[in-house]
């Protein structure tokens, strides 16, 4: 019998996953990322924005080739803007 494919992620989502950090010895606690996509143009024009605990905030907009990386004040406040190296698997060139 053959077993059918999982459905796709629709092309706009967001989820907050959970994760917990603890180890023997480390209580590092949970980690909670608000995370969302939109990749209704397809994926070399899909958009992801990642926000950690603090602030700390991801921008990947793959139309642009780009990922903002914005730092929350407790980090300095500042914004870098890093290329996304079209080898990677984040957007299909």
């Amino acid at each position: 019998t053959e077993v059918p494919q999982p459905p796709n992620f629709p092309p706009v989502w967001s989820s907050v996953p959970t994760a917990n950090y603890t180890s023997v010895g480390y209580d590092a606690g949970e980690l909670d990322v608000v995370f969302s996509s939109d990749c209704s143009a397809g994926p070399s024009q899909q958009r992801m924005k990642t926000i950690y605990p603090d602030g700390y905030t991801v921008l990947t907009l793959c139309d642009q080739g780009l990922n903002y990386i914005i730092d929350p004040g407790s980090r300095g406040g500042g914004c870098e803007i890093w290329e996304i190296d079209e080898d990677s698997d984040t957007c299909q060139f």
